[in-house]
Formats: C-alpha cells, structure tokens, sequence
C-alpha cells in the first residue's frame, strides 16, 4: 500500500523541447465542454519508486561497498501517452571541454550510452542516471559515437519540417547556462551549420521540389528577443526602433502573439541568412557596455510558411 502510494506522489521532470501543436484548433466554448475523466496510470517505462528522493529526477546508484542509495523512477517523455494536440521531445547534447575547463584540468563526468546519460559525483562517486529521447556524444570527434550537427539535425529538426508541411506549428528551442553551446547547436558557424540554417535550407528546397502549377507557398520570418520581460523587435527599419518593447496578445483561435512585429518575406534561403545576420547583429550591438546582455536574454526567430492550393479554370 505505502509503495502505491508513494507512485501516485511522484511528480514528472520538467520537459521541454521540439513541440509539435495543430494549426487552428476549434475554441470550445467553456459552457459546452465536457468533463473527463483521469486515471493515473503508471507507463510501462517508469522504474520502482522507493522511499527516498534523489531531487533531480535521477536514479543514483552508489559505488560497491558504500551504503546503498535509493532512487527515484522517472519515465521518459517519449513513452508516455501523446494529447491530442501536442507532443514534446527531449534531447540532450554533451559539448567537449572549452579552453578555460582544460586549463582548470576539469575531469569527464558525464558519459552517454545510446538514450541514457550518466552523471558521476566528484564528491562521492555516486552514479546519476537520466533518460531522454536522444542524447548526442559531441565530446570527442574521434569516438563513433561523436554527433556532429548534420546528425543533430537530422534526429530532432527534420521531423519538424515533416510536420510543417503536414500543417502543424513546430518549435524547438535550446536552454541551458552561458557557455553550453546553444547558439552553436541552433546557429552553428559557416564550416558547420546549425539547425536554423539546415532547416531553412531543407525547407527551400522541398518547396522546389513539390511546387506546381496548383500550389504555391510563401515564407516569412519574424525576429525578437526577450530581454527583463520585455520584448524587442530585431527586424525592425530605423524609424521604428523608437518603440522600447512589444506587447504580447492573445488571437481568439491562433493563440499568443506579438503585437507590431515586423514580419519580411523571405524567398529563399539567402534571404532568410540575411535577415539571421542582421538580427544577430543588432542583438550583440545591444548587448555592447550592458553586462553580455545577450547572455541573459532569449531571441525567437520565427518561419510561418504558408501553403495555396490555386483552382486553374481551362477553356
């Protein structure tokens, strides 16, 4: 009884990653929604839950002969139920050592083994072990395991743009301290191309290839960042950049959105390269004599692409 319990006590990791949401879902109105029913269910992936916590979300497991450690089980967010709308995917990447942890004589103590990621205390040898749905080895380039960002492109962005197409809103973001790697993962660098390049790259050359005389698709490109709650247009002319921050709006059926973005046509890939540069470019220009501004702050670049099927009338 107490371990049943203790299973309906435990609360899910926090995860975050590639979501993929329908496109204009029908708003019900709340006097005609129905209840439903829930039941916990344990998923099949979700190990034995025991008395302690390990606070993290991990399984510990102590080095032999000290005192074992109990742990906490945890499922991986791709083994459970998907909603009706939505679906999130977690990935993590391990980035090899930079100048100063070589400098510092840091030691390796994270290891992946296909999906699962392990964690070993400096302090006390104890084993933390993590499952996500994908964990890239990008630590050593020698390795065969090593995943460079052509595979982590494929593994967590193609997919997106499958769903793109099908109709679905996609997003994918990278978080993580200062340092970690993100805008190298998402923007890469001209010898290595990150996921926003690849992707845009893919997304031009699939329209090429699909386009006809009865359909017909046009992308635009939004760019903001959010810096102490604000938001700021990276994309905006001259004249506008009097306005200090935008408002956030709530569409009755699109959802959230921002107010007076400015919003460019984008007709191929270089345009979409063009405006990646000028975007970036002001954000590090904000962030000149302000405390590495764009290490505290988020930037959202955004493609909408928007497909037509056109009627021909023959005479």
């Amino acid at each position: 009884m107490e371990e049943k319990q203790q299973r309906q006590q435990m609360q899910k990791p926090e995860t975050v990653g590639a979501r993929t949401t329908k496109r204009q879902l029908p708003q019900i109105p709340p006097g005609k929604r129905k209840s439903k029913k829930t039941t916990e269910q344990r998923p099949r992936s979700m190990k034995r839950a025991v008395i302690e916590d390990s606070r993290d979300g991990s399984e510990v497991v102590s080095p032999p002969g000290t005192k074992p450690r109990t742990f906490l089980g945890y499922s991986n967010p791709s083994t459970e139920p998907e909603g009706e709308d939505s679906s999130v995917m977690v990935a993590v990447r391990i980035r090899p050592f930079s100048e100063r942890e070589e400098r510092l004589g840091a030691k390796q103590v994270v290891r992946v083994l296909n999906s699962d990621l392990t964690i070993t205390s400096p302090k006390d040898s104890n084993i933390h072990r993590f499952q996500y749905d994908h964990c890239f080895w990008s630590f050593d380039d020698i390795q065969a395991s090593f995943a460079d960002q052509k595979t982590v492109y494929n593994e967590i962005a193609r997919p997106l743009l499958d769903k793109a197409f099908e109709g679905y809103n996609t997003c994918l973001f990278a978080y993580g301290q200062t340092g970690s790697g993100k805008s190298y993962c998402i923007m890469g660098e001209p010898s290595a191309l990150g996921v926003i390049p690849q992707f845009a790259n893919e997304l031009y050359d699939r329209i090429e290839g699909t386009a006809d005389e009865e359909t017909s698709y046009k992308v635009e490109v939004s760019y903001y960042e959010i810096y102490k709650e604000r938001i700021h247009d990276l994309l905006a002319s001259t004249k506008h950049k009097s306005k200090t921050h935008l408002r956030v709006r709530e569409h009755p059926v699109t959802g959230p959105y921002v107010e007076d973005l400015s919003t460019y046509v984008a007709s191929s890939f270089a345009d979409v390269e063009r405006w990646l540069a000028l975007g970036n470019r002001f954000r590090a220009t904000a962030a000149t004599g302000m405390n590495d501004r764009s290490s505290r702050s988020h930037s959202v670049f955004t493609l909408v692409l928007t497909q037509t099927k056109v009627g021909i009338i023959h005479f």
